[in-house]
């Protein structure tokens, strides 16, 4: 089983598609989503996603490593 994390920033326009590929990928276990306060409709689109991830958060952070560590 495959655990992923997705850093992501403002990317509602990519999102749902990005999240239907890693979903279905084989092996793909589990999906965390881990956004850095988008204003855009990211969010909109994660609360749609949310039965589908093992979790996801929006707030700022100190970019994409930290958002993958934390």
């Amino acid at each position: 089983m495959i655990s992923v994390v997705i850093p992501t920033l403002q990317a509602g326009g990519t999102l749902s598609a990005t999240l239907d590929a890693v979903t279905g990928a084989v092996g793909v276990g589990e999906v965390v989503v881990a956004d850095a306060g988008s204003t855009d409709d990211s969010v909109a689109i994660l609360e749609r996603w949310s039965d589908r991830l093992a979790g996801w958060r929006s707030h700022p952070d100190a970019g994409q490593a930290s958002a993958i560590n934390e």
